[in-house]
C-alpha cells in the first residue's frame, strides 16, 4: 500500500508537468522485510527526468550555477511527506547525476538527453509519532505534537533516559525537532542529552538502544525488567565473550552508582537545567557540522583523486595505449614481413666473420658489448614464431654449387644453431630447424618442396616473387612496402633506412613507436640495447627523423663509441644527408635520460655530452636524466658549470652519480663549487641529489643557497645524509632543515632514508609553521618515531603552515625516550621545566625557539616565562629576524626554567575560575593553550592524511596516539575519523582523554561505535580514565604508558604537580614532598626503577608501567554533607554491595570532588570494602574531603597497623602525619628521603615541648648497617633538620600524657606541615582516641565485658569496689575478686590468676600496686570506641531491614542462636566489613561462643532515629 501511494504520487509529478517521467527504484525483499520491521531504514530510490527548471538551468549555466530556488518537485515532495501520517518519519535527499547514455536511435539523430536527479527517500521506523515545525511570521518555529501517546512498544524507541525526560518536561517543551528534509534533526531528535540528568548512563543507554534494536523489548515488562536488571540483557547481546560480560558487568555498575549519587548531590544544587529545545539544537548543530566537515573531506579527496587521474591520463596521452599498439603492429607487421623478403640475401660470411664492417666508431674486431652469430635475437622463440619465422631472408646464396632441396634437408640438422667446422667447406644448415618437420609433411605442404629440376633455389623457403600469382598480387598493392602506406609514408626513407640497417647488421627490428613513425620519442628504456642497436636507430635519425624525447635508461651494454656516435649526430658539425632539416638535428630533443649507462661516463664520451650541453642544438632541453653514473670527480665540475650556463633545463636528476663527501667529514672544494654552480642555475625547477653523500657543512650551504636562489620547486634529497660530527649521533641534514623557514620557492621535499630522529622531526615543526608554499613533504623510512610524527601532525595541522599531506612510511620505529634519558624533549602540551641548552646544536636552537614560540602563542612576555637564565658567555632574549625567524646565536650555553603558571592562573580567572585549586579548570585551561584544535583551513588537511592511511594499521595508530597527546577535537573530527569502522573502537578508545569542546560532543562521540562488541573493547582500552578525577587527583596509579588513555592521566598529574608545586612556592608554604622537590608525586617509579628527577621535569615515556602515588594539597572548603543525603549514597553503594570493589571506588571517585565528608562517615565508608588495599584507596580517596581532620585518627583505627603506616608512605609523612594525636603511630622512615628527615625534625620539636622522653624506644640504622640504640636519647641537634643524618634507617614511637600536650604546638605542625586551616578548630573539638587493636586481649575482653554488664566503665569500677568514694584505690587481690563478684567467668581455667595480674599492671601505669578512678578511666577509650562499633552497626542493619527483628531474622536465617562464624559471614554476606567482631563479644556475656535473639535485642538502645520521610523526599 505504502508503495503504491508513492507511485500514485510520483505519477502525479509527471501529470502535472513538473518531470517526463519518474521511476521508482524499489527493491522488493527490503520492501517487504521493512514492512515486518526486521529493519529500522527503508531507502527508496526515485530517478526523475526531464525537470524543466533544472534543465533550462543547467544548459545555460553550463552547470555552474547554483540550483533553482525553489525547487518545485523537492517543494512538492517535502509538502506531501509533511501531510502523511504513518508509522515512523522520512528524510529526503536531493542529487544530480549526469545525463543518461544515448540509445542508438537518439544517438543517429543526436537528439537531446535531458538530465536526470536522483532522490533519496528514506523511512524511518523510530517513533508512531511526526514531530512537525511550522514557521510563523516572525520568523520564529512554531511546535505542535501530535495529539497522541506512544504505546509501550514506541517507548522503546526513544530509550529509558530520554522518555524519563520527556514525561518530567511541561508540556509545552515537550518537543523534538524532526523536520523531515534533515536527518541530523532526526538524529537530534533521538539523542540522550548528557547535559540533562537521568537514571542512568552512557553505557546504558547505548546498551539499551542495542536491545531495543534487536527486538528485545517489545512490552510493558520488558522494559521494567531491563529498567531494573540491564546485566541480563547485555549478556545476552555479548554471548560467550566472558571477558567482555565482565567489562559490561563493571561498567553497569559503575555508572548506575554514578547517577544514583549525583542525584542524590543534585539536590542542594541550583539547577539551571538547559531547555529541552536549546539542547536539541545544540545536537542538531553539532551533527550537521559532522555532515558538513565528512562533505569537504571527501571533496578533498576527490579533488586529490581527480588530479592525480588528470595526472595519469597526460602520461597516458604520452604513452602508447594497448589498442593504438595492437592497431599500429597489426598494420606494420605483415608489411614488414613480406616486403623485407625482397631484397638481397645476407651474405653468411657477415654473420661469422671477424671483420664485420661498421662505422668507423665502433671498433673492429667486434667489441664485447656486440653479438656474435649465436647471439642473435632471431634465434629465440619469439623470432621463430609466426610472425618472424621465414618473413626475413636470413640465408646467404652459396657460392658454392648450390645443393638440392633434398640434398640439403638431408645434410642439414634440427637445430638452429650455425656450425661451421671447416672454414674451406661451407654448409648450408636449415637454419630456422624446419627441414625434417617441412619432410615429413610434405603432402600438407607440397608448395614447399620444389623439384631440383624445376629451379635453383638461393634459400631453403621460397619467396613471394617466386609464386608468379602472389607476385601479382603484391605488385597490385596487396601487399606493399610498411613505408609507402599509412603513417610510415611520411618516415619512408629514416624507416627504409633502419630496417636496411637491421638487415645488414643481422638485428631484430624493433616495433617502438619512433621506428614506425607514429611518435617522435625513442623509448628504450631497459631494452638491453647494444651497439649495432643504436647505430641502426642512429642510421635512421642521418636520414631526418625528428626526436623530441631519449630515454637509453638501463642499456649498460652500449659502448663509449656508440655513445660519440649518438653525441655527433646531435652536433651542429653535420647536417641531414636527405632530405633537408630546418635547423640543428637537436634543437627539438627536450629530454635525454642516459641513467644507468656506465659507459657514457667515460672520458671521451662524457666530454662529448659535456660539449653537447653547450652547443646550441641543445637549447631546448629541458630534462636531463645522469642517475646512476659513477662520475669522475675531474667532470663533476665541467657538468655542474654546463648544466648551470643551459638556460632552459627544468629537471635535472644527478641521483647517485658520486657527488659530496666520500665519508662522514666534511666536503671538500670540489663539492662546495658543484653546488654553487647546481643551485645558480635559475632555470632547474625540479633538483634530484638523492642517493649522494653530504656532510654538515654540504647541507648548511646547500639551506643558504636555496634561500638566494628562491626558483627551486621541487627538490629530492633522499638517502644523502651521514652521521654529524658537529651534532653526536644525529643526521647531517638538520643543518639543511634549519633553513627551509626562509625558503620561498621550495613546493614538495623528499628527505626520506636520512637517518632523521624525533630531533629533526622537532625541526621540520619549527622550520615549516610558517612556510606557506611547501604543500608536500616525504619523510619515509626515517627513525622518526612518536615524538618525531607527533611535530609533524602539529605541522600539519597549524594554520600558518601550507603542508597539506606528508608520507612517512616506516617510520615508527625510532628512538625510545626512556625514564633515565639526559635528552631534551619538546613537550608540546607541557613545555614548562629546566632546560639545558647548547646552543651550537641545531636541535638546541629549535628548542628555544619552541619556547620561544609558545611564549607568544600565549602572548606573554618572556619575563614571565623565562626564569632562573644562567649562560656562558651572557646571553640576550633573540629577536625575529626578516623573514620572522627568532635568530639564536650559534654558539654558548644556556640554562633556563620555562615556566606558564602566571599565565595559566590569569586564563583561569577568565574562564570565570577564581580558585586557583580548580583543577578541571586549570587543566582545560591548560588544553586550550597548548593543545592544538585545528582550525577551518587545516582540518581538512589532518582528516585527508587519516583517510589516506586507511588499511594501514601502523600508522594509523601513530596518528591516533599523536592526536590524543598533542590535539583538542570536535565532534565533527571524530566523526569523520570513525568512518573507518575497523578502527572506530580504538579511535574512541585512545582519543577519550582528548579535551572536547562539551560534554556533549563527547556523550555523541560514544554513539559513534557501531555495535556493542566495539562499545565493550572502548571501555576495556580506556578503563584507566575512571580511575582519576581532576578536582581530586589523591590516590595511587599504575600506568602502561603504552596506553594513550594512561598517557593522558600521566600528563595530568604532571601538569597539576607542576601547578600545586607553583602554587606552594608563591604562597610561601613548606615543602614537604619526597624529595625537596615541591612535587606532590611520591614513589614513582618506571619499569621498577625510581626516577632520575620529579614527575614535572620528567620526559614522559611512552612504554613500560609508571606507578606513583599522588597526594594533593587541595583542602575542603565547606560543609559536610547532610546526613539525608549521606544515608542515600550508603543505601545506593549497599545496593551494589556483591560488586566489584573497584567499580564502587570509581564511582565514588567521581563523585568525590562535590561532597565534603566527616571522619566517622568516612569510616562507615571505608567499613564498605573487605581488602585492605580497598580499604586504603577509600580513605585515601576522601583524605582532603575530611572537615574534621583532627578526628581523623578514628578513621585509622579502622585500618591495620600495616595499612595505617602504608597511608603515611602514599600521602607523605609530613604533610598527612596526625600532629594532634601522634600517640600509638609506629613510625619506620627512611633518612635518604627529604620528609622523612623533616618529619624526625618535627617531631623533635614536638618532644622538646611536651616532653623528651615521649619519643620511646628510638632505634638508629646507619647507612652501612651499623645499629645504634641512642640509649642517650635522639640528639637534640637533629631538630635543624640539616644536622639530620641522610643515610640510614629511624624508628621510634611517639606517646604522651593527656596532661603534657600541646594543643598549640600540636596545631601550629599541622597547619604549617599539613597545610590544614584550623583556625576556627579549639582544643575541646578534639575527641582522642587509641588504637583499640594494640591493646592486650584480655584487656579488651575484660572491658567489653564490663561496658557490657555495667553500661559504663565508671559504674564497674564503683561496684567492684562497693563504695561511691571517687578517691578509693582499689588493690590487685580487690580488682580479682570484685570481677568474680560480677560474674566475669571468661578467665576461668589455667592461668586465671596472671591474666588478671596481666589486666592490673596494663591499668597500673604508675606501678604503684593500686588502680584509682584516674588510672582507670584510661579504659573510656575502649567504651567510646565499643560504642561506636556498636552504633555503626545498628545503622548499618537499619539501612538494609529498618528494624533489629527484621535484621535478626536475616542474618540468623530463622535461627535462634548464631556462632561467631556464622555472625560474622552473615554480615560479610551482606556487604558489611565494619566491627562485628567487637559487637559479637558485647553480646556474648556469658562466652559461649554464641549469641541468641534476645541477646541481639541489647542493640536496640543504640539505634538512630530515621530520617523522616519529609527528608528523604527532599533529599
Amino acid at each position: 500500500m505504502l508503495v503504491k501511494q508513492i507511485q500514485a504520487a510520483l505519477m502525479a509529478l509527471t501529470d502535472a508537468g513538473l518531470c517526463s517521467k519518474a521511476t521508482l527504484q524499489l527493491d522488493e525483499v527490503l520492501v517487504e522485510v521493512w514492512g515486518e520491521g526486521g529493519s529500522e531504514e527503508l531507502v527508496l530510490p526515485i530517478l526523475v527526468e526531464g525537470d524543466p527548471f533544472v534543465d533550462a538551468q543547467l544548459l545555460l549555466s553550463e552547470e555552474l550555477a547554483p540550483p533553482v530556488l525553489p525547487d518545485p518537485i523537492l517543494a512538492v515532495l517535502v509538502a506531501w511527506l509533511e501531510e502523511a501520517d504513518g508509522p515512523g518519519y522520512a528524510s529526503l535527499q536531493n542529487y544530480y547525476v549526469n545525463s543518461r547514455w544515448r540509445g542508438r536511435s537518439e544517438t543517429s539523430s543526436m537528439v537531446y538527453v535531458p538530465k536526470q536527479r536522483l532522490f533519496q527517500l528514506t523511512l524511518h521506523r523510530y517513533a508512531q509519532v511526526i514531530f512537525r515545525t511550522i514557521p510563523s511570521e516572525n520568523g520564529q518555529v512554531d511546535q505542535a505534537l501530535a495529539t497522541r501517546d506512544l504505546s509501550p512498544a514506541e517507548k522503546t524507541m526513544f530509550g529509558l533516559s530520554l522518555w524519563n525526560l520527556w514525561m518530567k518536561l511541561p508540556e509545552d517543551f515537550r518537543v523534538i525537532f524532526a523536520d523531515g528534509g534533515h536527518a541530523d534533526a532526526q538524529d537530534a531528535a533521538l539523542v540522550v542529552v548528557a547535559d540533562e540528568r537521568h537514571d542512568d548512563g552512557p553505557f546504558i543507554d547505548y546498551m539499551f538502544r542495542e536491545v531495543a534494536r534487536r527486538g528485545l523489548l517489545r512490552d510493558e515488562e520488558s522494559l521494567a525488567n531491563f529498567a531494573a536488571d540491564p546485566l541480563s540483557f547485555v549478556r545476552r547481546i555479548l554471548a560467550t565473550d566472558y571477558a567482555a560480560q565482565t567489562t559490561a558487568d563493571q561498567a553497569l555498575v559503575r555508572e548506575q552508582l554514578i547517577w544514583k549519587m549525583t542525584h542524590i548531590l543534585a539536590t542542594d544544587q541550583d539547577s539551571t537545567s538547559r531547555n529541552c529545545w536549546e539542547v536539541v539544537r545544540e545536537v542538531y548543530r553539532i551533527l550537521r557540522a559532522a555532515r558538513l566537515l565528512r562533505t569537504r573531506v571527501s571533496l578533498h579527496l576527490l579533488q586529490k583523486n581527480i588530479q592525480e587521474t588528470i595526472d595519469r591520463k597526460e602520461a597516458r596521452k604520452q604513452a602508447e595505449s594497448t589498442s593504438n599498439r595492437h592497431s599500429r603492429l597489426k598494420d606494420f607487421w605483415p608489411q614488414f614481413h613480406n616486403s623485407s623478403r625482397l631484397g638481397t640475401p645476407l651474405d653468411v660470411k657477415s654473420f661469422t666473420s671477424s671483420d664485420v664492417v661498421l662505422p668507423a666508431l665502433v671498433p673492429s674486431p667486434l667489441s664485447k658489448g656486440s653479438k656474435s652469430l649465436k647471439d642473435l635475437e632471431w634465434k629465440t622463440r619469439g623470432a621463430r614464431s609466426h610472425c618472424s619465422a621465414g618473413s626475413w631472408n636470413w640465408l646467404p646464396a652459396l657460392k658454392e654449387p648450390p645443393l638440392t632441396v633434398k640434398d640439403a634437408i638431408a645434410k642439414s640438422a634440427s637445430t638452429s644453431r650455425i656450425n661451421h667446422p671447416d672454414p674451406k667447406l661451407v654448409v648450408a644448415k636449415d637454419a630456422c630447424g624446419l627441414g625434417s618437420y617441412v619432410r615429413d609433411k610434405k603432402e600438407i605442404f607440397p608448395k614447399l618442396i620444389p623439384d631440383s629440376s624445376a629451379m635453383a633455389p638461393t634459400t631453403l623457403l621460397p619467396s613471394i616473387q617466386d609464386s608468379p600469382k602472389e607476385s601479382a598480387l603484391l605488385y597490385k598493392g596487396k601487399f606493399q612496402r610498411p613505408w609507402e602506406i599509412g603513417q610510415l609514408a611520411s618516415q619512408s626513407l629514416s624507416t627504409k633506412q633502419y630496417l636496411s640497417a637491421c638487415n645488414r647488421e643481422g638485428l631484430l627490428p624493433s616495433t617502438d613507436p619512433f621506428v614506425t613513425g607514429h611518435s617522435d620519442c625513442i623509448n628504450a628504456k631497459a631494452q638491453g640495447l647494444s651497439d649495432r642497436d643504436l647505430l641502426a636507430i642512429c642510421e635512421m635519425l642521418e636520414m631526418g627523423s625528428p626526436v623530441r624525447e631519449l630515454d637509453l635508461e638501463g642499456n649498460a651494454s652500449i659502448s663509449e663509441r656508440a655513445f660519440l656516435h649518438l653525441f655527433a649526430y646531435f652536433a651542429d658539425s653535420k647536417e641531414p644527408k636527405e632530405p633537408k632539416v630546418s635547423g640543428g638535428r637537436g634543437r627539438n630533443l627536450q629530454k635525454l635520460s642516459l641513467a644507468g649507462c656506465p659507459n657514457v661516463v667515460q672520458d671521451e664520451a662524457f666530454a662529448g655530452l659535456i660539449q653537447l650541453l653547450g652547443s646550441n642544438s641543445m637549447q631546448n632541453l629541458q630534462s636531463l636524466n645522469l642517475a646512476g653514473l659513477a662520475l669522475g670527480v675531474n667532470w663533476q665540475v665541467p657538468l655542474c658549470k654546463a648544466i648551470r650556463n643551459h638556460g632552459s633545463l627544468k629537471i635535472l636528476s644527478l641521483a647517485d652519480t658520486g657527488l659530496g663527501t666520500r665519508c662522514s667529514g666534511d666536503e671538500d672544494d670540489n663539492t662546495m663549487v658543484c653546488l654553487v654552480e647546481l643551485l645558480s642555475s635559475r632555470s632547474i625547477l625540479h633538483l634530484d641529489l638523492s642517493w649522494n653523500c653530504f656532510g654538515a657543512l654540504g647541507f648548511d650551504f646547500l639551506g643558504q643557497k636555496l634561500i638566494e636562489l628562491g626558483t627551486l620547486e621541487k627538490l629530492d634529497l633522499a638517502h644523502c645524509s651521514t652521521l654529524s660530527k658537529k651534532s653526536p649521533w644525529s643526521s647531517s641534514m638538520v643543518h639543511l632543515l634549519e633553513h627551509l623557514g626562509e625558503n620561498t620557492s621550495l613546493q614538495l621535499l623528499n628527505i626520506s632514508g636520512n637517518y632523521l630522529d624525533f630531533r629533526a622531526g622537532l625541526l621540520l615543526e619549527d622550520s615549516l609553521e610558517y612556510n606557506t608554499v611547501l604543500t608536500e613533504m616525504d619523510v619515509s623510512h626515517n627513525g622518526l618515531g612518536n615524538l618525531g610524527i607527533r611535530s609533524l601532525l602539529r605541522l600539519l595541522a597549524r594554520k600558518t603552515s601550507g603542508l597539506q599531506y606528508f608520507h612517512f612510511e616506516n617510520c615508527s620505529k625510532g628512538t625510545v625516550v626512556g625514564a633515565r634519558t639526559d635528552m631534551q624533549i619538546f613537550r608540546a602540551s607541557r613545555p614548562h621545566g629546566r632546560y639545558k641548552l647548547d646552543l651550537a646544536q641545531p636541535y638546541d636552537r629549535t628548542l628555544l625557539r619552541m619556547l620561544y614560540k609558545t611564549a607568544e602563542r600565549l602572548n606573554v612576555s618572556l619575563d614571565q616565562t623565562f626564569r632562573d637564565m644562567t649562560s656562558s658567555p651572557a646571553y640576550s632574549h633573540a629577536s625575529k629576524n626578516s623573514a620572522g625567524i627568532f635568530s639564536i646565536p650559534q654558539f654558548g650555553m644556556l640554562e633556563v626554567t620555562f615556566t606558564m603558571d602566571k599565565v595559566l592562573e590569569d586564563r583561569a580567572m577568565a574562564m570565570g575560575s577564581s580558585d586557583p585549586l580548580d583543577f578541571s579548570a586549570v587543566l582545560m585551561c591548560h588544553a586550550n593553550l597548548l593543545r592544538i584544535l585545528p582550525g577551518r583551513s587545516k582540518q581538512v588537511a589532518l582528516l585527508a592524511q587519516w583517510r589516506r592511511m586507511e588499511g594501514r594499521r601502523e600508522e594509523q595508530s601513530i596518528m591516533i596516539d599523536a592526536l590524543s597527546k598533542d590535539f583538542r577535537l570536535s565532534f565533527a573530527q571524530m566523526a569523520v575519523m570513525c568512518q573507518d569502522r575497523a578502527q572506530i573502537w580504538d579511535v574512541m578508545a585512545s582519543l577519550q582523554c582528548t579535551p572536547m569542546e562539551s560534554p556533549l560532543q563527547a556523550f555523541l562521540g560514544k554513539r559513534l561505535i557501531p555495535n556493542s562488541c566495539d562499545y565493550v573493547r572502548m571501555l576495556q582500552r580506556s578503563a584507566r580514565q575512571y580511575a582519576i578525577n581532576a578536582d581530586n587527583p589523591t590516590g595511587h596509579y599504575s600506568l602502561d604508558m603504552s596506553n594513550p588513555i594512561d598517557y593522558g592521566v600521566a600528563d595530568s598529574l604532571a601538569i597539576l604537580d607542576n601547578w600545586e608545586g607553583a602554587l606552594r612556592s608563591r604562597e610561601g608554604r613548606m615543602d614537604t614532598s619526597q624529595l625537596g622537590n615541591n612535587s606532590h608525586a611520591r614513589n614513582v617509579q618506571h619499569a621498577n626503577c625510581p626516577l632520575p628527577c620529579s614527575l614535572t621535569d620528567w620526559i614522559l615515556a611512552e612504554s613500560d608501567v609508571l606507578v606513583l602515588d599522588y597526594s594533593s594539597s587541595r583542602r575542603p572548603k565547606g560543609e559536610a554533607i547532610k546526613d539525608t543525603q549521606f544515608e542515600m549514597i550508603m543505601s545506593a553503594m549497599l545496593q551494589f554491595a556483591r560488586s566489584p570493589a573497584r567499580c564502587r571506588l570509581q564511582a565514588l571517585l567521581q563523585i568525590s570532588h562535590t561532597i565534603h565528608v566527616t571522619c566517622l562517615q568516612l569510616r562507615q565508608i571505608v567499613d564498605l570494602f573487605k581488602e585492605e588495599t580497598s580499604r586504603c584507596d577509600a580513605f585515601t580517596l576522601f583524605y582532603n574531603r575530611m572537615v574534621d581532620v583532627q578526628n581523623e585518627k578514628v578513621v585509622r583505627m579502622r585500618l591495620g597497623e600495616d595499612a595505617s603506616a602504608s597511608m603515611l608512605c602514599r600521602l607523605g609523612y609530613t604533610a598527612s602525619f596526625p600532629y594532634l594525636q601522634p600517640e600509638q603511630i609506629h613510625l619506620h622512615l627512611s633518612f635518604k628521603n627529604f620528609d622523612e628527615r623533616l618529619l624526625v625534625s618535627s617531631l623533635l620539636k614536638l618532644s622538646s615541648k611536651e616532653s623528651p622522653s615521649n619519643i620511646k624506644d628510638p632505634l638508629f640504622t646507619s647507612g652501612d648497617g651499623v645499629v645504634d640504640p641512642l640509649t642517650l636519647g635522639v640528639p637534640k641537634s637533629w631538630e635543624q633538620m640539616s644536622n639530620v643524618p641522610k643515610h640510614g634507617v629511624f624508628e621510634t614511637e611517639y606517646v604522651c600524657r593527656a596532661d603534657q600536650r600541646s594543643f598549640k604546638v600540636r596545631k601550629d605542625l599541622t597547619e604549617q606541615m599539613g597545610s590544614w586551616d584550623l583556625s576556627e578548630f579549639a582544643e575541646e573539638d578534639i575527641y582522642f582516641y587509641n588504637f583499640t587493636s594494640k591493646l592486650p586481649s584480655d584487656v579488651l575482653m575484660l572491658a567489653t565485658w564490663m561496658i557490657a554488664t555495667c553500661g559504663e566503665h565508671s559504674a564497674a569500677f564503683a561496684q567492684m569496689r562497693q563504695d561511691k568514694d571517687p578517691e578509693a584505690q582499689m588493690s590487685s587481690r580487690e580488682f580479682e575478686d570484685g570481677c568474680k563478684r560480677l560474674g566475669f567467668a571468661k578467665f576461668k581455667g589455667p592461668g586465671e590468676q596472671q591474666r588478671f595480674q596481666s589486666v592490673f599492671r596494663f591499668i597500673d601505669v604508675r606501678s604503684e600496686g593500686k588502680i584509682s578512678m584516674k588510672d582507670w578511666d584510661s579504659l573510656r577509650y575502649v567504651e567510646q570506641d565499643l560504642e561506636l562499633c556498636i552504633r555503626e552497626t545498628v545503622i548499618f542493619s537499619q539501612r538494609l531491614f529498618g528494624d533489629l527483628a527484621s535484621s535478626w531474622a536475616a542474618l540468623s536465617d530463622g535461627a535462634a542462636m548464631m556462632t561467631q562464624e556464622e555472625w560474622q559471614e552473615a554480615w560479610e554476606t551482606l556487604g558489611y566489613f565494619g566491627p562485628v567482631t567487637q559487637v559479637f563479644t558485647y553480646l556474648d556475656k556469658d562466652g559461649i561462643g554464641s549469641c541468641s535473639s534476645a541477646a541481639f535485642q541489647q542493640l536496640a538502645k543504640y539505634v538512630v532515629p530515621s530520617p523522616s520521610m519529609k527528608d528523604l523526599e527532599q533529599a
